[in-house]
């Protein structure tokens, strides 16, 4: 029971992360009229920094949930002397559950470091993802709010 109503809430967090990432990433890869339209709007204004924005509070997002999920799973074990939450975290690994193993929060980050970059900086800076495409393969690393850094390969 606890597990299923746990993986139903994954799901859900998933799901609606999923969604918002997709709309997100929609409207910074128009067709061409879209393209025509949003550049000709832009003399008027600038959202660069509100989708920025929109962007960090997505990755804080998926990261306090995961971290919530993760703690959740842990204390788990250790009240109950077993094993059966890391084997459920191992199983939202092989369902595509597992919110910080993603897709979408890969294609946020680099959208994320996109935007940092565009905006004039040279590297992003104090922000959730770095890159490093310097190395022999680049990789993308996230730090979570409890200095957990996770390295997404990006070959």
């Amino acid at each position: 029971m606890f597990f299923s109503e746990l993986k139903e809430e994954a799901s859900d967090i998933a799901g609606c992360f999923s969604s918002s990432v997709r709309h997100l990433i929609h409207l910074h890869a128009p067709n061409i009229m879209q393209k025509y339209f949003i550049s000709w709007s832009q003399c008027f204004t600038s959202n660069q920094q509100a989708t920025a924005q929109e962007c960090r509070l997505l990755i804080e997002y998926v990261a306090m949930n995961a971290i919530a999920i993760r703690k959740i799973l842990k204390k788990y074990d250790k009240v109950h002397c077993s094993v059966n939450g890391r084997i459920f975290k191992t199983k939202m690994l092989a369902e595509h559950i597992e919110l910080l193993q993603s897709p979408w929060l890969m294609e946020l980050g680099a959208l994320y470091i996109n935007f940092n970059i565009s905006n004039g900086r040279k590297q992003v800076v104090g922000g959730p993802f770095s890159c490093d495409l310097s190395a022999t393969e680049p990789i993308m690393t996230l730090t979570l709010p409890d200095s957990v850094k996770l390295e997404y390969n990006l070959v």
